[in-house]
């Protein structure tokens, strides 16, 4: 989805597919974020753009818990995590268009699973 000096960002095929059915305005302000996180890191992004959404169990046999972010705009989420230092990828599996600003932990723990099983193949 995105390259920059700070990291990538990719995005699961499953999740684009979610992701193309948002509205534009919506795509276009994640995009915007994507490139700024890519750039310069999440340091200048704040809650309404980027949000720690917790630590989540990632179901591997060493017990780690990935920390799960979410790239939002208006009801558009683009949920991922962290899972290459070198260089830094910030993999997103999920993608919701939401109801409602509550986070779905279900979705949450599941995020957490599938970066993690890309920690396990490393």
């Amino acid at each position: 989805m995105a390259a920059g000096a700070y990291c990538e960002v990719h995005i699961a095929d499953k999740a684009l597919k979610v992701y193309r059915k948002a509205p534009a305005k919506d795509r276009a302000r994640v995009e915007s974020i994507i490139g700024e996180l890519a750039t310069n890191g999440p340091d200048d992004l704040v809650d309404t753009q980027l949000k720690f959404e917790g630590r989540f169990p990632t179901g591997g046999k060493t017990g780690t818990k990935l920390a799960v972010w979410v790239v939002k705009s208006y009801q558009l989420r683009v949920y991922g995590g962290y899972w290459s230092k070198h260089p830094l990828v910030f993999l997103c599996p999920e993608v919701a268009i939401k109801k409602t600003n509550k986070a779905d932990q279900e979705l949450l723990r599941r995020v957490a699973k599938k970066v993690g099983e890309h920690h396990d193949d490393q």
